[in-house]
Parts: C-alpha cells; sequence; structure tokens
C-alpha cells in the first residue's frame, strides 16, 4: 500500500421541509404580534374550508413561536474533524490517481437522525460508497430549525477526494 496525503472539503446546501410551512404557503394564516419576539399562530384554516364547516378556532391550540430564531439548516458540529477522521480513501481510487467531489443528499430528521442518504454528483472508484457510508454513519446533528421549533431538513455535503 502506498503512503499517500489526502484532504477532504465540504459546503452545505440546505431545504427545509416543515408540514407546517407548506400548510401555511398553501392557505392563508393569521399571526398576532406584539412587541415581543414570540408570535401565536392563530389559524391555518382557508376560506373555502371554513364554509360549510362551523369555526373551531376556540377550540384550537394556538403555536407559540420565536420569530427571533429564525430558520436554521441542520447543524453538525466539526463537520470537517469528523469527515477527515472517519473517510478512508478509496484503494481502487487511489490506484488509478482519482480525485474529485462527491455530493451527497442527506435527509435529517427533526430529532437530528440522519434518515436517508444518496449521492447527488458521483465520482465512482469507491468514493461514492465510501461517503455515503461515512454520512449514514454519522451521529446526531443538530436539527433545523423553523423559528425555534425543530423540523425535518435537507443538507448536500461535498466532499472532495484529493491525493496529495
Amino acid at each position: 500500500m502506498k503512503n499517500s496525503i489526502f484532504f477532504f472539503s465540504f459546503s452545505l446546501i440546505v431545504v427545509f421541509l416543515d408540514a407546517n410551512a407548506v400548510q401555511a404557503q398553501s392557505t392563508p394564516a393569521t399571526a398576532m404580534v406584539s412587541n415581543s419576539q414570540y408570535a401565536t399562530l392563530t389559524s391555518f384554516a382557508s376560506v373555502a374550508d371554513t364554509k360549510d364547516t362551523p369555526s373551531t378556532e376556540s377550540t384550537k391550540k394556538p403555536q407559540t413561536v420565536n420569530i427571533a430564531a429564525g430558520q436554521h439548516a441542520p447543524r453538525f458540529a466539526d463537520l470537517t474533524t469528523y469527515l477527515n477522521t472517519h473517510i478512508n480513501y478509496p484503494e481502487l481510487a487511489r490506484e488509478n490517481g482519482i480525485e474529485g467531489t462527491v455530493k451527497v443528499l442527506a435527509r435529517v430528521s427533526d430529532n437530528g437522525t440522519v434518515e436517508d442518504v444518496s449521492i447527488v454528483q458521483p465520482l465512482g472508484f469507491g468514493c461514492d460508497e465510501e461517503a455515503m457510508r461515512v454520512v449514514r454513519n454519522m451521529p446526531t446533528w443538530t436539527p433545523a430549525m423553523n423559528y425555534g421549533v425543530p423540523v425535518k431538513g435537507k443538507v448536500v455535503l461535498e466532499i472532495n477526494f484529493a491525493l496529495q
């Protein structure tokens, strides 16, 4: 086996998944905002939904969200160190002098676990499989946040394989 020095780099692309946000986009919602940083979501019902049914707004439990918290992508503390210590450069790629980037899409649940991993941009020679193995086995992430509420999120990791 040859001794080689290699490094990895990455970047993140994030998409938020939130069922409440999808519902809020398709139907009008009202929010009461005071001088504080919190808002209470009081209704997600559309006009068409309320024509034939009596109002149940008084029985709905309002959801308090932290407006100041904003939206944040899923995060993993010290991702660079984790990747550098857990990725093994594939022998086939090393023997053939293969270098490049593998883009891996990871779906992170609202509790921070990696639920699904797929390749967005393959490199081949064992690099795709190694990148997927490492991402699948990652410990718990900090989940995506939507105004203080943990939500599902997607993140694209660009893992660069380079021999030096």
